[in-house]
């Protein structure tokens, strides 16, 4: 018998690999894709996406809160006493609206005789001169009207103040360069006026707070116009505008003595009354006026 080396070896067939099927290649192509896609989504939003905000909410206050009374304060000051103009005659106002003077005038609300030291000079007529440090004049300006306030050094600033130097509560300032001060001497006292009601009679009606860092004032007022006459009676005519436009009453055959006691009572009109919306805005030194405006 013939012996043939290929009788004895067995050939053996390797095994074929089993292959993927193309449909669960695509499943996983999907799957990474989505994968990748939300995960890029989520990065780019998270770094470049639109924060959503907080809404503004806001909380009736007192009217009694020390925060509403201080900020009240500033809108119905005027020298000794006697409410300015500013905000009851003028529909709008805003930080743009004040004149140099003005910015002054309110900004002073907050000084004392103490801010004024005597230079050791005096004028040509003999007079003391003062100087109060610009550093101060800047603090009080922003306590009124925040930090973004500028006001002019350049002209005279005539003022009229709530306490008296030398005998006087009028004074002339003039910024010094030299100093970074104000320099200026006290002439001459400004009398109250006599008149026997107040042109504008007003009333704080509602505060509210809001989570944004501001405070709103809503003020009701009326205004008053008296006209004597030649019998030494008065008329008491009382208008919701100051055009006096609009007269909510007229009240004949008043006396001085009766005017005087019978001061004009808001409550009696204040459904009828204007009503003027204050803003404020929360800064380094309490509350600071950003606008005003007169809506009815």
């Amino acid at each position: 018998m013939d012996f043939k080396i290929s009788d004895d070896i067995e050939e053996v067939t390797p095994k074929k690999k089993k292959n993927m099927s193309n449909g669960m290649k695509m499943v996983i192509v999907i799957i990474v894709s989505l994968v990748a896609g939300v995960s890029v989504f989520l990065i780019s939003n998270y770094f470049f996406g639109e924060k959503t905000e907080a809404p503004i909410t806001s909380e009736v206050v007192s009217l009694t809160d020390s925060n509403v009374q201080e900020a009240y304060s500033y809108v119905t000051y005027g020298p000794q006493g006697e409410r300015y103009k500013k905000f009851v005659e003028e529909a709008g106002v805003s930080l743009e609206s004040f004149t140099n003077d003005e910015k002054f005038m309110y900004a002073f609300m907050f000084s004392t005789k103490d801010d004024f030291i005597t230079t050791g000079n005096k004028d040509e007529n003999g007079l003391n001169i003062y100087s109060i440090s610009n550093d101060t004049v800047n603090e009080y300006m922003q306590k009124f009207f925040g930090s973004t306030v500028t006001y002019d050094t350049n002209s005279e600033v005539k003022l009229v103040l709530d306490y008296s130097i030398d005998n006087s509560n009028m004074t002339t300032l003039k910024y010094d360069a030299t100093s970074d001060s104000f320099l200026g001497t006290f002439t001459g006292v400004s009398e109250k006026s006599n008149n026997l009601i107040s042109p504008y009679i007003a009333a704080l009606a509602k505060a509210t707070k809001k989570t944004d860092d501001t405070l709103e004032l809503q003020e009701r007022v009326v205004y008053t116009d008296l006209v004597k006459g030649t019998d030494n009676t008065y008329t008491l005519s009382i208008y919701k505008d100051f055009a006096k436009s609009s007269l909510l009453e007229s009240v004949p055959n008043l006396t001085e003595e009766s005017i005087n006691q019978n001061t004009v009572n808001i409550t009696n009109y204040y459904d009828k009354a204007s009503i003027i919306n204050y803003k404020f805005k929360k800064g380094e030194d309490g509350y600071y006026f950003v606008n005003s405006t007169i809506t009815s």
